[in-house]
């Protein structure tokens, strides 16, 4: 090949690369179905925690991890200048609910695990869930 063939082929490769860029629709489905995930592994430790099939220090990790991830996510999209206000409003309070839901009271540590009230978790999890689906066609 000659040198001005690699360069065209190149240029066309930067071209078509600049032209593929993600919606920023992509980037917050990603976000919220990862708080939507979190949501459901934490139901399913709690409930396995409940059946005694997992150590309550399974549950207060899985908690501790999934709280610091939709902390993550709530912030990722709060600071997305290129999504629907409308959109990062929904998504945010949804973070925050289920923020509060993992959130242990002020007292003094349990010796078992923050108590959870799962089917809260669910109902948040089904919320975020349906808001993926009804921005999928935006």
């Amino acid at each position: 090949m000659t040198d001005l063939r690699i360069r065209r082929i190149a240029a066309l490769a930067v071209l078509l690369s600049a032209s593929c860029s993600q919606s920023p629709l992509v980037a917050f489905h990603r976000a919220v179905d990862d708080a939507a995930s979190w949501a459901a592994a934490i139901q399913y430790a709690h409930e396995l925690e409940s059946r005694g099939a997992v150590p309550s220090a399974y549950l207060k990790q899985v908690v501790k991890d999934g709280k610091t991830a939709i902390e993550t996510v709530r912030q990722t999209i709060s600071k997305a200048d290129d999504l629907p206000s409308d959109l990062k409003d929904e998504a945010t309070t949804l973070c925050d609910q289920m923020i509060g839901v993992l959130s242990p009271p002020s007292a003094p540590r349990p010796p078992r695990p923050p108590s959870i009230d799962a089917g809260r978790l669910a109902e948040i999890e089904h919320a975020l869930r349906a808001l993926v689906s009804k921005t999928s066609g935006r």
